[in-house]
């Protein structure tokens, strides 16, 4: 979902990683090939042909870095045609409470692509249709390929869960990871000013403010 580049800032801390931001490889990528990849997966043709692309848009971002992060949301409807070309990709999914990740995104001015942050029936759907699919995903990836990181959790545990990531794409520790918001990079996204903050707990459980207004996304309690 929108709104989760803390991830993306604290991996970028690190000497040796860089954020790449949202690129557009993989959507434009299946979009090219769609009729095919809905009959299976990916041929070897396909996959020999996204690889050395691919590589090319991640060294044209980060030429000298050891681990380069794509945080598109949409990324995680493509997670089994990625791990089809590169098996050894490490996902990480930031998940944080259904009800305030949807509220945050509908307070969020988003451009008109992402239609359904403008209706809470539609943000809803739209969540429980992305939670199916990353059930699904959780599923048939190897173990080991996808890290689950619960957003209240690093909150309370920053440290702790700051090693986990870091351990978990094969890099060594650094402290700069926990002074994510210390670090000078660009970011474009809407996650501009959050992390350039310290991990703060004023928005966890934020739609409780709201309950009287969002009827539609209360049916979301629970799903995580």
């Amino acid at each position: 979902m929108p709104r989760a580049g803390l991830v993306e800032q604290i991996v970028a801390s690190h000497p040796a990683a860089k954020g790449a931001g949202e690129l557009l490889f993989w959507a434009r990528s299946f979009r090219r090939s769609e009729s095919a990849l809905r009959q299976g997966p990916p041929s070897e043709a396909l996959t020999k042909k996204w690889v050395p692309a691919y590589l090319r848009v991640l060294n044209e971002e980060a030429p000298n870095a050891q681990r380069v992060v794509d945080k598109r949301p949409s990324n995680s409807d493509f997670l089994g045609i990625i791990h089809c070309a590169f098996p050894q990709a490490r996902f990480i999914y930031l998940r944080r409470d259904p009800i305030d990740t949807c509220l945050s995104c509908f307070f969020q001015s988003f451009p008109p692509v992402l239609t359904f942050t403008k209706d809470l029936d539609d943000l809803a759907h739209y969540y429980r249709e992305h939670h199916r699919l990353m059930e699904h995903w959780r599923r048939v990836l190897p173990a080991g390929t996808l890290l689950d990181v619960p957003y209240e959790e690093l909150v309370a545990d920053q440290e702790g869960w700051t090693r986990r990531i870091v351990d978990f794409i094969g890099l060594e520790w650094d402290d700069r990871c926990l002074s994510y918001h210390a670090t000078e990079r660009r970011v474009l996204t809407a996650s501009y000013w959050q992390v350039r903050q310290k991990l703060y707990k004023t928005s966890i459980g934020r739609w409780r403010n709201y309950q009287r207004f969002i009827g539609p996304l209360l049916e979301l309690k629970g799903l995580n």
